[in-house]
Order: structure tokens, then sequence, then C-alpha cells
């Protein structure tokens, strides 16, 4: 299985927990899904439907039962740094920022962790809170933003 051009692709993907009383739940039963380079996607539905489960297999966050997801050729089980470094994504939320650091500097943080550095860091940045009309509030603490500010930062956070 392989995306030529790059991008997402699971197979068959397939997560079961196992429950207190030891039966078994599958969450997510056999999802298909191509994502070409510089394609978006959102998955939308109920309330225990799979969705985060899902999100989380296709990153890497979480291991599925079966199945297999490569991003960018590499696949998640197998190579998961090189996947990791590959995908950019959101599940959005009051975590996974940090409220003591302003938007610039939570965005300066991840994308050393990325490996991004010096002026090439700087200039993504500045490029990204522009994109989610955040530059005017580059230099203000994460913690005094508003929810929809919060969205938009994790947004910028996953352009990386």
């Amino acid at each position: 299985m392989t995306v030529s051009s790059g991008g997402l692709e699971a197979r068959g993907l397939v997560r079961e927990f196992t429950t207190k009383d030891g039966s078994v739940r599958r969450a997510v039963d056999d999802v298909t899904l191509v994502v070409r380079p510089g394609e978006l996607v959102s998955v939308l539905g109920p309330n225990g439907a799979g969705k985060t489960t899902t999100v989380k297999m296709l990153t890497g966050l979480l291991l599925p039962t079966a199945g297999q997801v490569l991003i960018d050729g590499h696949d998640v089980v197998r190579d998961r740094r090189r996947a990791a470094l590959a995908c950019g994504f959101s599940l959005g939320g009051d975590t996974g920022l940090y409220p003591r650091l302003t938007a610039a500097q939570n965005l300066e943080f991840f994308g050393l962790m990325y490996g991004l550095r010096g002026s090439r860091l700087a200039g993504r940045t500045r490029e990204l809170l522009a994109e989610v009309d955040l530059a005017d509030r580059s230099g203000d603490l994460v913690g005094s933003f508003s929810r929809g500010m919060k969205q938009r930062l994790h947004l910028a956070r996953a352009l990386l």
C-alpha cells in the first residue's frame, strides 16, 4: 500500500478496547481513507462514533488493533517518528497549548520540536499567526485567549 504523491493512507483500520468486565468493544471498524497533499479533512459524527480514536490512530498516538496507516510513505507503527514529523493535525480543545506562553512562543516551542530553527522558524511563526488572524495577538499570553482564538492557534500549530 503506497500513496505515490505522499499524503496519508489508511486501510482497514480497526481499534478494539477491552472493557472492565472483560468483553471487547470495537470503537473503530474497518476505516479506509486517502488524503492527498494539500487536502483538508474534517471528521464529523455523533458522540461515541470513533472520531477521536480514528484521528489518534491516523497520527500514531494510538496503535490500531488491525490495519495500516502510512503518512508520506512512513508506517505509523514501524516508523512512528518519521510519520509524526510528516503529519500536522489538531485535536483542538483546551489542552496542547501552554497558557503561560504567548501565541508566538507556543508556535516557536512546537516548531523547535518539529526541527524548525532560526529565521525559518521565525518566518513560519509570523506567517501562520497572520494566516489564522492572530498576528496582532502574537505577544499575548494564550491563557487570556478565547476558545475560538485557542482553536485558531491549534490550527496554526498543525500547519507548522
